[in-house]
């Protein structure tokens, strides 16, 4: 009855943006234009060789890179096929590229296209990361023998949610969950599924960044603070204090979170701080001092996290913060606004006192006044973040001795 009900919806739904598409705009065209691509068939599918099929919606990925790079040293012969949903999915591949046999967009969540591509990869196992799940291709991969799993879930805990986990995760065999007290709620949730807590694979493949070659280089010696993915409401917090940061020996460097916001914020600050040295990232020689230095350029503040000890980290300010763990990892203490709970390594980290919610400009200083005096945690940061290394090991390891792969 549940399947009948969801297709009835779903394709009342399909039909009417299709319908309604001559009069939407650009983006939600390109989204229905992305459920015809068929670039996969085109793809060389090896008979012989074990089959992944990992889907991510978009974001979801950065659950999976780890996972998938693990799995590839265990099993370097076999094919990973990754899937998503949204369109900015692509520009997050392009770190897992070479492990992956081929990238495509799901098509529509129906039985003609299911079977087609089910059919044409024979996957051996289905992993959905995080969320996301479909629910007729999952119906169609259980009927044709396809095991079923997921990771890194971390599902919130209302009525709707453990309705549509239960209405889509019941015959799946495995589930790694991100949070220790998730465990017994899945469990009870899902009966027939092993459900087991892993650390977020995150870590790994932050700490996989980390180790490589850093995209830019500054004095490490230098006190500085990195304001990283700020939105203006975070920026209007925190530009009145610029002067008093930069005048305690702190040099800024400052990421918004959408970079056409860039020139604004460099001409906002040259106005109210004539004196001082602001440039901008495209104008930057590498070596020069500065001031504040804006970041207009995507994919370069994670390794900005490298020559700072203190962050500030921006949506917190607004109605949800960005992720921490970048920052955490990289050695920053970090400092959030008060909307930081959809964070859990916000949450987590709080409690050691390494990450600091602040509601004003004044509680902000006194953070960074803190932090400055209790250098010597950092200690204690690095144990706890070295700690949460191993989570995509331990998934592969699950996987393959749950599902016999």
């Amino acid at each position: 009855m549940g399947m009948i009900f969801y297709n009835l919806l779903y394709n009342f739904l399909r039909f009417l943006v299709v319908v309604l598409s001559p009069i939407l705009d650009k983006k939600t065209n390109a989204w229905i234009e992305l459920r015809h691509n068929g670039e996969i068939f085109k793809t060389s599918v090896s008979p012989n060789s074990k089959k992944l099929w990992i889907h991510a919606s978009s974001g979801e990925i950065e659950y999976a890179k780890s996972f998938i790079r693990e799995f590839k040293k265990s099993q370097p012969e076999a094919q990973i096929f990754v899937s998503y949903s949204s369109l900015s999915a692509p520009l997050l591949f392009k770190n897992i590229a070479g492990d992956v046999t081929q990238f495509f967009p799901l098509n529509w969540d129906i039985t003609s296209d299911n079977d087609k591509l089910l059919d044409f990869i024979k996957p051996d196992l289905l992993i959905f990361s995080r969320t996301d799940y479909w629910p007729n291709l999952i119906t169609q991969a259980h009927r044709k023998n396809i095991k079923l799993a997921t990771i890194a879930a971390n599902p919130t805990r209302s009525i709707l949610s453990s309705f549509w986990l239960k209405f889509c995760c019941s015959g799946f065999k495995y589930m790694s969950c991100v949070e220790e007290n998730q465990v017994k709620y899945l469990q009870k949730l899902l009966p027939y599924t092993k459900v087991e807590f892993i650390p977020d694979t995150r870590f790994d493949q932050v700490f996989h960044r980390l180790q490589q070659k850093s995209l830019v280089q500054l004095d490490a010696s230098q006190k500085r603070i990195t304001l990283g993915s700020t939105w203006p409401k975070d920026d209007e917090v925190i530009k009145p204090l610029a002067f008093k940061l930069i005048n305690q020996g702190y040099s800024l460097v400052w990421a918004p979170h959408d970079i056409k916001h860039a020139p604004e914020l460099l001409n906002d600050l040259k106005n109210r701080l004539p004196r001082k040295k602001i440039i901008k990232l495209a104008d930057f020689n590498g070596s020069e001092t500065f001031d504040i230095l804006i970041v207009d350029r995507i994919g370069v503040l994670a390794d900005f996290y490298r020559f700072s000890k203190i962050s500030f980290v921006g949506g917190s300010f607004v109605s949800k913060v960005h992720s921490v763990m970048e920052p955490l990892c990289a050695g920053n203490f970090v400092i959030v606004g008060p909307y930081f709970a959809n964070n859990p390594e916000a949450i987590a980290f709080k409690k050691n006192k390494l990450v600091k919610s602040v509601k004003n400009q004044h509680q902000f200083l006194d953070a960074v006044d803190y932090f400055e005096k209790h250098e010597d945690q950092l200690i204690d940061l690095k144990l706890r973040t070295e700690s949460k290394k191993g989570g995509s090991l331990k998934t592969v390891q699950a996987i393959s001795e749950i599902l016999k792969f």
